[in-house]
């Protein structure tokens, strides 16, 4: 259609001449290289039929487009193929990081230490099953669980004021033993990307327990 044009318009302008060029590198992205030089050379063709038949074009006018278009396409298919090899190389990549976070909660889950992600307000984004009977929290109420138990947002709150600061153990049940508390920040320190809670069952007894020192001697 292009070469129509530009035979009953009298010959390949330079307007005519980039929408051949267009036309080309169009073809060439979207195809093989095989096929890209393939409609280069019938760019090519129809130029110089167009310079035999109207002597409208120079041969030497037509042998410029042609070597033009030629490089077009050559250009254009490596553009291409580096766009591909980016979306594979992108597409395996993501492919391996599902993977590894798949993985990661699998292990996360597994953990006999609880595990807390909080986002940047304080709101839980991952936890593990530990967590949830060591807080004695259910999947449903699952987003109140720092609201719901006052001394795991207290020391919270006073760890995000100070870093320095170092939480001590919590009592989550009368009678249960003692949490220990360790918290982490994530991301960079100049973002409030979110907070890991890291807890587990204190070896320390409570004052619930007995205590055997009191306890009457047999003898």
């Amino acid at each position: 259609a292009i070469t129509l044009l530009a035979y009953l318009g009298g010959g390949f302008g330079n307007d005519i001449a980039v929408l051949l060029a267009v036309s080309v590198a169009g073809g060439s992205v979207l195809s093989s290289r095989r096929y890209a030089l393939f409609f280069a050379a019938l760019a090519s063709f129809a130029v110089l039929a167009n310079a035999f038949f109207s002597q409208t074009t120079g041969y030497t006018h037509a042998g410029i487009l042609g070597t033009t278009f030629f490089a077009t396409a050559i250009l254009a298919t490596y553009i291409a193929q580096r766009i591909r090899n980016s979306e594979n190389l992108a597409a395996q990549r993501g492919s391996d990081l599902l993977t590894m976070e798949q993985l990661t909660r699998y292990v996360i889950q597994r953990m006999q230490t609880g595990v807390l992600v909080l986002d940047g307000d304080n709101q839980p984004q991952l936890m593990n099953q530990s967590t949830r009977e060591l807080l004695s929290i259910g999947e449903k109420n699952a987003a109140q669980c720092i609201d719901k138990h006052s001394d795991l947002k207290r020391e919270l709150l006073r760890w995000q004021q100070d870093r320095q600061y170092q939480p001590s153990p919590i009592q989550v049940q009368q009678g249960a033993r003692e949490l220990i508390l360790r918290f982490a920040h994530l991301g960079r320190k100049e973002e409030n990307a979110g907070t890991l809670i890291l807890d587990r069952k204190s070896t320390r007894l409570n004052s619930s327990h007995t205590d055997i020192s009191r306890m009457p001697s047999s003898a």
